[in-house]
């Protein structure tokens, strides 16, 4: 993930500070989590969780970089 931030930073355009944002707090819950953590949340319900917020992530780069807001 410090590698995902590293390319926002380098990026850095005008719509990027959300992108920035919920990267940052996906690496910062990744670095400092808890294995139980994850377990007292739930396994599946960690992974599901974790699994939607990369997908958002990846939307956030799409319409970020890629696609223009005005479609």
């Amino acid at each position: 993930m410090s590698e995902v931030d590293r390319l926002i930073v380098e990026l850095n355009g005008p719509r990027s500070a959300e992108l920035l944002r919920r990267s940052g707090m996906l690496h910062s819950e990744l670095r400092y989590g808890t294995i139980k953590d994850i377990f007292d949340f739930g396994l599946h319900e960690y992974l599901s969780s974790f699994l939607e917020r990369i997908y958002e992530l990846g939307d956030l780069v799409n319409t970020t970089y890629f696609w223009s807001v005005d479609e």
